[in-house]
């Protein structure tokens, strides 16, 4: 009988299989580690919701020194991949890609996309700086070219955990990554 998986879980799954050594993990193993990502982001929403009160992910980030800026992004050439922020350690900057923007603003307030992105983003952030990266908690062996093998940060993790980090975080009623299929959809309208 075929395994009954959550809305979390499938789109976890679909986050395995952009990377291509993550691929052949059985699909137990990831259904765990999805699970204890989710767990380990939304625990480190509340940690920074005590410690910064209800501050927007925007505020936190400029507390940090990080700037917020927008820009087209002009390197869009995969259908199935767009990128909707990009986070520059070195910079200490954010830049959000100005079409995501405008395009997912169409079928939503654009003031929570982009507090959304900004969630996600401010996640990545306190990775680098306060908690240490979360793929280095889930590190597997895998095979490179399904033969040599190596053991590697699961990266899925990161973004599964960011993604519970930014629905907790913003007590979303919906899953973040929607705004994916929101983008996919209204771009090829």
């Amino acid at each position: 009988m075929a395994q009954e998986y959550s809305r979390v879980e499938k789109s976890g799954l679909q986050m395995f299989e952009r990377f291509e050594y993550t691929k052949s993990l059985p699909d137990q193993e990831k259904i765990e580690i999805i699970r204890a990502a989710v767990r380990l982001g939304e625990k480190r929403a509340g940690e920074l919701k005590d410690e910064f009160c209800s501050a927007s992910p925007s505020q936190i980030l400029s507390m940090q020194g990080i700037r917020i800026l927008e820009e087209d992004d002009r390197d869009n050439t995969r259908p199935d991949f767009v990128k909707f922020a990009e986070f520059h350690v070195k910079q200490k900057k954010v830049l959000l890609n100005s079409q995501v923007l405008g395009a997912v603003s169409l079928q939503m307030e654009r003031n929570l996309v982009k507090e959304m992105i900004l969630c996600h983003e401010m996640y990545h952030y306190f990775e680098m700086f306060r908690w240490g990266r979360t793929g280095d908690s889930f590190k597997r062996k895998v095979k490179l070219f399904q033969m040599i093998p190596v053991t590697r940060r699961i990266l899925p993790a990161e973004e599964i955990a960011a993604n519970a980090f930014t629905k907790a975080y913003l007590k979303l009623e919906f899953e973040p990554q929607e705004l994916e299929q929101i983008y996919f959809k209204s771009a090829a309208e």
